[in-house]
């Protein structure tokens, strides 16, 4: 028996599920003391990754265009993941004049399905070159609506 449009569109939509949310993300770069926050601008759960964008700066337009993005298997919750893992854990920093994936450093992220709060912190990130932005430490809590 085949399934309907209408079963089939529930279950794409269930495996990937775009939506607002709300939250921050706290870092540090380069080993600077200055603590810096982001905003939330994009939040997605697709087969079974929890996936985190946080605008950085925006454009003329009022659109970012540096990011950090944080993505988590749900499998993986409460355990440290070293990068690179992107199987468990991946990370993404994206400016004008950078664009990289971690070669090190780690996260570890809770979610608390409650409240749909994704909670974790991040360190020592930074790609294999050197002169590439390091994230010394970061902390986010992200509110899925």
């Amino acid at each position: 028996m085949s399934k309907s449009y209408k079963e089939k569109v529930s279950e794409k939509k269930s495996k990937s599920d775009e939506g607002s949310g709300q939250g921050h993300l706290d870092v540090r770069f380069n080993s600077e003391d200055d603590t810096k926050r982001f905003d939330v601008s994009r939040v997605e759960y697709r087969s079974g990754r929890y996936i985190v964008d946080f605008a950085m700066f925006e454009g003329g337009d009022g659109t970012p265009n540096r990011f950090i993005e944080v993505a988590v298997n749900e499998n993986f919750f409460s355990q440290r993941i070293e990068f690179p893992n992107a199987s468990r854990a991946d990370f993404l920093f994206q400016s004008a004049t950078e664009e990289w994936r971690p070669a090190k450093g780690w996260v570890r992220a809770e979610w608390n399905p409650a409240s749909k709060t994704l909670e974790g912190l991040l360190g020592d990130v930074e790609s294999d070159r050197p002169e590439n932005t390091k994230l010394t430490w970061g902390k986010f809590q992200v509110i899925f609506n």
